[in-house]
């Protein structure tokens, strides 16, 4: 039996290093949308300044609590992925499916945690629980795999982030009578 454990341990060690970078792969996306999260509030900012100067907004938060918020929404997401890791593996083997299924956790996770670096810029009493859109993550997943253009979305999905937040806020102050009329 002394030479299976040779065969045996080279075959551990493939799987185990196909396993870690399948995982990177998921993960990926997970880590750079954690890191830019942290310097997005200048186009934040720039979105809520030119469409809705009149919203309640409030400064940043400050290095320590994004710092903290990103550390949160990276080991959050490395559990996600570690629990979903075997599902989305076998999942590559069916081709639509496993990509499906990427997009979809990879949509999620993204969309809830921008929807969270919006709603901490504004005041506790306007928050809502659950923030973000399926379809706004699911969109900027798209976008990550294409090569120049991800470099764009996250500034992309948190500008309609802030749209969808603001904007459906700002619907909701207009009185019946001052409505738009459609024809």
């Amino acid at each position: 039996m002394s030479w299976a454990e040779g065969w045996l341990g080279g075959v551990v060690a493939v799987l185990g290093t196909f396993f870690i970078a399948a995982l990177g792969y998921f993960f990926l996306a997970s880590v750079y949308s954690a890191f830019l999260g942290l310097f997005l509030d200048g186009a934040l900012d720039a979105v809520r300044e030119t469409h809705y100067p009149h919203a309640d907004w409030i400064d940043p938060p400050g290095m320590i609590e994004g710092t903290i918020s990103s550390a949160k929404f990276i080991l959050w997401s490395l559990l996600v992925y570690l629990l979903a890791s075997p599902v989305l593996l076998i999942g590559y083997l069916l081709p639509p499916v496993g990509v499906i299924l990427q997009f979809f956790l990879g949509g999620h996770l993204l969309s809830r945690e921008f929807g969270k670096i919006i709603e901490l810029r504004l005041p506790k009493e306007k928050r809502v629980k659950t923030p973000g859109s399926l379809i706004h993550g699911i969109f900027a997943m798209i976008l990550w795999l294409l090569p120049v253009i991800n470099l764009f979305a996250p500034i992309l999905l948190a500008a309609s982030l802030v749209h969808k937040r603001l904007g459906s806020e700002s619907l909701g102050s207009l009185t019946p009578k001052s409505k738009p009329e459609i024809i």
